[in-house]
């Protein structure tokens, strides 16, 4: 048996699951212990809106589906874009080095800036890296404790690695201020 009732609750159906009609629009099926309105129950599912139900033609939806749907991007055009942008700046940046050179005397010495720059910007990807792989090791051990022991030591080489970046990065700021 099936209970059915509409919108104010007012009207009931009872049918049995062998009987193959659909219950007229406006009504639902309620849930034993559900809400009389469907908008009050949080565990109520709806389907998306279609135009089809309102009663549109196909070319309607046709055409509507045309308009809002989106083209889904294959990750191409930003190869492109990243390809293109390397490019520019590979034939505009020859061109800034061979420009006119001023007076040669008295320069800024900027090596301990970017001394700074190079472990600072090191230090915190290698912080950001360490961290992803300790919650990724943490959520595996989490989810299969049984091979806790090969994770442990995965996680371990990770963060081996990247701390190994991090200090070659810091001797790159020695051998730069050195200079």
């Amino acid at each position: 048996m099936v209970l059915v009732g509409s919108c104010d609750a007012a009207l009931i159906l009872v049918g049995s699951y062998d009987t193959p009609q659909a219950p007229p629009p406006g009504l639902w099926a309620r849930r034993p212990g559900s809400p009389e309105r469907p908008a009050l129950d949080p565990g109520a599912r709806r389907a998306p809106e279609d135009p089809r139900d309102r009663g549109e033609t196909r070319e309607h939806t046709r055409s509507h589906d045309a308009i809002t749907r989106r083209k889904e991007s294959t990750g191409m055009t930003k190869k492109l874009i990243t390809a293109g942008t390397l490019l520019a700046l590979a034939v505009l940046l020859p061109n800034l080095a061979f420009a006119a050179e001023g007076a040669t005397g008295g320069g800024t010495n900027w090596g301990h800036l970017s001394a700074a720059i190079v472990l600072g910007v090191a230090a915190a990807a290698g912080a950001i890296s360490q961290g992803r792989t300790t919650v990724a090791a943490c959520d595996g051990m989490a989810r299969n404790p049984g091979a806790s022991v090969q994770i442990r030591a995965m996680a371990f080489l990770g963060l081996v690695l990247i701390e190994s970046l991090v200090i070659y990065a810091l001797v790159i700021a020695f051998v730069i201020n050195g200079k």
